[in-house]
């Protein structure tokens, strides 16, 4: 088992991470698009995180941890930048920005313990 000295941060941004419900689907267009990037890394994060919550995997051990973190901050101004034509438009992108927001702290955080 791989030990998690320091982690509670981790811990910490991992349990808000999971608790977030993942926004609904937004109808074709920029929100959609960029939710489907998404959900393309969350499910490769999701896993490693899980692992090394549960004490399977070092930190630094996850392949390309910087690059993922990257594409999180990516999406992360992707999601505020994007127009909205609607009050439900926007009332999702905020979901989604939150949600990506958790999402990128549990990483500052993966990149924390992976230097460590």
């Amino acid at each position: 088992m791989v030990g998690l000295t320091g982690s509670s941060d981790f811990r910490n941004a991992y349990n808000d991470f999971r608790a977030m419900p993942y926004p609904d689907r937004p109808n074709p267009g920029k929100l959609q698009d960029l939710g489907s990037d998404l959900l393309d890394i969350d499910y490769q994060i999701a896993g490693y995180a899980g692992q090394v919550v549960n004490g399977d995997l070092n930190a630094s051990d996850i392949p390309d941890l910087d690059e993922h973190a990257r594409e999180v901050k990516y999406l992360l101004s992707a999601f505020a930048s994007v127009s909205t034509a609607t009050d439900q438009e926007l009332q999702l992108k905020e979901k989604f920005h939150v949600y990506v927001a958790t999402l990128d702290r549990m990483m500052v955080e993966l990149q924390r313990l992976a230097a460590g």
